[in-house]
């Protein structure tokens, strides 16, 4: 109805084919597959055909995305258990396949520069999560490039990534209130001076 409202303000004369061939070339193209098979005598029909499609094809996405362990998921799970990634450990003086260095090596450290002009690295951080009471497994391999340490962490329980997010929320804010007192020392040392 709109499309034909708006064709005739524009004074465009098409015939009513001609429209809904334009319409259904520019729609999606499952919806396009779909209302192909319907025989629409008039643009309308065909809209209301195209925007009922549209519905069922979001209600199936939506579906899928609510139940994750639904029966088309537990296929998928199957074949995972089957057959389990190997872990290869590397001899000594082999180096690691071309390809592979990216997924197996830990960042680099970054250095942060503070206000005060030391810098902090994010190694402390690497640190505390190989240190971490989690039975992290790791294995220590030799390479040409340097140093390689492989870690395997668990998944953590719902309980403990609540309390980890506790522990991060109170760490941010003692960072924050140390940042605060900082620049309070700061501007009063400059209003003495």
């Amino acid at each position: 109805m709109d499309i034909e409202v708006a064709l005739t303000r524009a004074n465009v004369l098409e015939f009513n084919k001609a429209t809904m061939a334009r319409f259904l070339h520019r729609i999606n193209r499952y919806i396009h597959d779909i209302v192909k098979l319907y025989h629409c005598a008039s643009l309308d029909d065909l809209v209301h055909q195209a925007i009922r499609e549209e519905a069922q094809q979001k209600r199936r996405l939506t579906l899928r995305k609510s139940y994750p362990n639904g029966p088309n998921n537990w296929k998928a799970k199957e074949k995972e258990k089957e057959s389990p990634r190997k872990e290869k450990s590397l001899k000594k003086g082999s180096s690691i396949p071309k390809g592979h260095k990216e997924e197996r090596m830990l960042p680099s450290p970054v250095l942060h520069p503070n206000e005060d002009g030391t810098t902090n690295s994010d190694s402390s951080k690497i640190d505390s999560l190989s240190n971490n009471d989690s039975e992290a497994s790791y294995e220590y391999s030799p390479d040409e490039e340097g140093d390689l340490l492989m870690v395997t962490l668990k998944p953590l329980s719902p309980k403990e990534v609540n309390e980890d997010q506790i522990k991060m929320k109170l760490r941010r804010e003692e960072e924050k209130n140390t940042r605060r007192r900082k620049k309070k020392m700061r501007k009063k040392k400059e209003k003495r001076t």
